[in-house]
């Protein structure tokens, strides 16, 4: 029966670690392992949205967001944000929105997203984006070239 049991947690064992091990290594796609920095992003590897999005990070304005399915939960995920008032949460989970936005659609989406974005905020508050969400505008410069 021991041996029984043992034979059967082995592999459970494994499978668990792999699983664990493949959620670790798809968490961080973007970090070198070695020094746990940002890989540098050139327009050939990242879209200006990643590559501001990155740079946020490394310089520790912000952390890296929990990953969400797409760009709908992270929209669903800012909106719950706004709703109750945590500004910083909310500029995270746009930002993070409009870099998947850019990567599975183009730069060009988000750029348009992020006019919609200006507007409804205009709408709603009366203030820009980045008058109403600060780290929004400190992770996404305008007039700023992300590949410097």
């Amino acid at each position: 029966m021991k041996s029984t049991v043992r034979s059967l947690l082995i592999p459970l064992t494994l499978l668990i670690a792999g699983i664990s091990l493949t959620e670790v290594v798809m968490a961080t796609p973007a970090n070198n392992a070695a020094t746990k920095q940002a890989r540098r992003c050139t327009p050939r590897t990242c879209t200006p949205y990643r590559a501001n999005f990155e740079r946020a990070i490394a310089n520790g304005t912000i952390s890296r967001p929990s990953r969400v399915p797409g760009v709908e939960q992270a929209i669903a995920l800012a909106d719950r944000a706004m709703t109750r008032g945590d500004r910083t949460t909310a500029a995270l989970r746009l930002a993070q929105a409009l870099v998947i936005l850019s990567e599975e659609q183009g730069t060009e989406s988000a750029i348009a997203y992020e006019r919609t974005l200006e507007a409804d905020m205009k709408a709603k508050k009366g203030q820009s984006l980045r008058t109403a969400l600060p780290l929004f505008g400190r992770i996404f410069p305008q007039n700023r070239n992300p590949f410097r």
